[in-house]
């Protein structure tokens, strides 16, 4: 993600120059496995077996879905990996019920970054068909917008007490990973990630971790509320 940040654009030659090379790669491994007796039946594969309206997918356009997975599937989980410790470490209540109730662990994850205001923008510009009326204020035809997402999760008129976490809230019509058409193609990945983290800090630190200090969060991150300090204090040597 610092490749699109505005504040790394002096670097951003480096980062193009740093991709490359994995982008060929990924290409000339889609091309051998496309002209192979058998692309196989992995990620890779299906996409190249894959048929929308007749026509398979391109090189580049499977090149793009596998980019969108691995951005979508592993920016995401840096920060949810450091909110979901904070979270369940400062509510007790919460951690405790999530241990009786793991079915609740969809929720959670979603409880976690919604809770957390983690994105800010969703980092994708709009720009309206028409001119429109959005919450008192104009937006003109084709204009720039940048929508500030994270208000959205702590909107009082969608969620009741909005700063409460809550595992059992009902989370139906959240914009946490899209909606629709613009649904995150990485969503499934994030939640078996979150997954993994939090029963795996379960299982070896169970109820000798605890917050020691303050967080720290990267004021400059343009897009996230990234923790850049979390210090937990673990009970084991």
């Amino acid at each position: 993600m610092r490749a699109s940040n505005p504040i790394y654009a002096a670097e951003q030659d480096t980062f193009i120059k740093g991709t490359l090379p994995g982008l060929e790669y990924l290409l000339s491994t889609i091309t051998g496995r496309r002209q192979a007796s058998d692309p196989g039946d992995d990620f890779i594969g299906t996409l190249i077996a894959t048929e929308i309206d007749g026509e398979r997918l391109s090189d580049l356009e499977i090149l793009s879905v596998i980019s969108a997975l691995v951005i979508a599937g592993a920016d995401t989980a840096v920060d949810l990996h450091t909110l979901a410790i904070r979270a369940l470490l400062t509510h007790p209540d919460q951690r405790g019920l999530l241990r009786q109730r793991p079915e609740l662990m969809e929720g959670a994850v979603l409880e976690i970054l919604r809770w957390s205001a983690n994105g800010k923008f969703g980092a994708i510009p709009r720009y309206p068909l028409q001119d429109i009326a959005l919450g008192g204020q104009m937006l003109e035809k084709g204009s720039f917008v940048m929508p500030f997402l994270a208000a959205s999760w702590l909107d009082p008129a969608k969620w009741p007490e909005p700063y409460r976490f809550d595992i059992t809230r009902n989370h139906s019509g959240n914009l946490i990973f899209g909606a629709g058409p613009h649904l995150c193609i990485g969503l499934n990945l994030v939640k078996a990630q979150a997954k993994i983290v939090i029963e795996e800090f379960e299982r070896r630190f169970g109820d000798t971790a605890e917050l020691v200090g303050a967080t720290e969060y990267d004021p400059m991150h343009f897009n996230s509320r990234r923790i850049t300090r979390l210090m937990v204090k673990t009970g084991t040597s």
